[in-house]
């Protein structure tokens, strides 16, 4: 049976698992974290045991309410009640009293405002509410998810409109699990009506590319802060978003080591970066001009650090580089692809730029490989030098 503290002490695992608790009742963890009360049942003279019945998300819903509810469930379900059935009545019912925009606020509240990058959730859901906001929900049709979509494609922003389409799937599902409308309208919508199949870039810099962009920084426009950025960028594989918001107090310069916590980071899984001497110089760098602040790279009027986007406006208008265009992100596959050149350990490589680690190893394998990655990212600053420094170079030979 379960209790309060065994569901709190559940934890995620790579793909959903139930726990059951009496009588039919259980406790569905989604590999999110989340946990949800349900009731698999079937209707006297079936023996499908198909049909589910969610109750609610604990802690939101206690088990101490989740089993008085299932005490009323089971009584409707032996008297022949359909509870999916009825609860879709309802939720009609209760849908022409709610419009997208309404639930938009609490779908707001409860969910977006939680995430690490709200304002980037917004952006994609707002075309939405400009669009069919004041539609009741029970009104909404996939017509009005694709009139949504249409302007956003045809200015040809097609990953915009992809993501658009999964932010307003997974709105529309909490719409659903709520009781609000009975079903989703995004649902049989794919990526290809929206914006496509998205072909992964594939740029990253060479050695006579690389050459031009380190010895062209100093030379260039970009303020020296952001040359400081942009070298860390390649010389660590970071991402952008990691660099950007970094704080004083992850950089351990006594150990050389820059630890990026997990809520800054895509997976959600601390990673620890050994710093080079090359690095750990540009980070003293940007210390020095840090005056105290907590951030490495603060805003000019300090009240927070730069935005992830920051690098990537500094390459745009960079002068003196003459390269076929490039991204901060770009930098990271650069470092990522010569890893993989300079003979480094696919494993090794992965854990540097801080991949999720794939199959058994995820639950096993919990090292940081702290020197296997420093020796990597050693051998990278080295070969970064020695390219600066070359007369004449050769281009990584790409695959055909």
């Amino acid at each position: 049976m379960l209790t309060e503290i065994k569901i709190k002490n559940l934890k995620p695992k790579q793909t959903e698992y139930t726990i059951s608790d009496t009588n039919g009742l259980s406790l569905r963890v989604l590999p999110t974290g989340r946990k949800i009360f349900q009731y698999r049942y079937h209707l006297p003279g079936q023996r499908n045991r198909g049909r589910r019945f969610t109750y609610g998300q604990w802690p939101d819903l206690s088990l101490a309410e989740a089993r008085a509810l299932h005490r009323e469930a089971v009584k409707k379900v032996r008297q022949g009640i359909d509870l999916n059935l009825e609860k879709r009545v309802a939720a009609t019912q209760a849908a022409q009293r709610k419009t997208v925009l309404d639930s938009f606020g609490l779908y707001d509240t409860e969910y977006i405002s939680r995430l690490r990058k709200p304002k980037e959730k917004r952006r994609l859901l707002a075309p939405m509410l400009k669009s069919i906001g004041p539609l009741h929900l029970e009104s909404v049709t996939r017509e009005n998810i694709v009139a949504v979509l249409a302007p956003i494609r045809k200015a040809e922003k097609l990953t915009t409109a992809n993501r658009s389409l999964t932010a307003m799937r997974a709105f529309f599902s909490y719409c659903v699990e709520s009781g609000w409308m009975p079903n989703n309208p995004v649902d049989g919508i794919t990526r290809r009506l929206a914006g496509g199949v998205e072909k992964p870039r594939e740029r990253f810099l060479s050695e006579s590319e690389i050459r031009t962009f380190w010895c062209g920084l100093e030379s260039s426009n970009v303020p020296e802060a952001m040359q400081a950025a942009l070298r860390l960028l390649l010389l660590t594989g970071a991402r952008a978003g990691e660099l950007c918001g970094a704080e004083w107090v992850e950089i351990d310069f006594e150990n050389r080591i820059w630890t990026i916590p997990a809520i800054r980071t895509k997976t959600q899984v601390e990673n620890v970066v050994p710093l080079t001497d090359l690095a750990a110089e540009y980070f003293l760098n940007l210390k020095e001009r840090a005056r105290g602040i907590q951030w490495v790279l603060p805003l000019r009027n300090e009240s927070g650090p730069i935005a992830a986007v920051r690098p990537v406006q500094a390459l745009v208008k960079a002068e003196h580089f003459e390269l076929e265009p490039f991204t901060a992100h770009d930098l990271r596959r650069t470092c990522s692809t010569w890893l993989y050149e300079l003979g480094v350990r696919p494993d090794v490589a992965e854990r540097v730029l801080g991949h999720a680690v794939k199959g058994v190893s995820r639950h096993y394998n919990h090292s940081v490989m702290l020197n296997e990655k420093r020796a990597a990212l050693n051998l990278w600053a080295e070969k970064i030098l020695q390219i600066a420094a070359a007369e004449k170079v050769i281009s990584i030979r790409r695959e055909a």
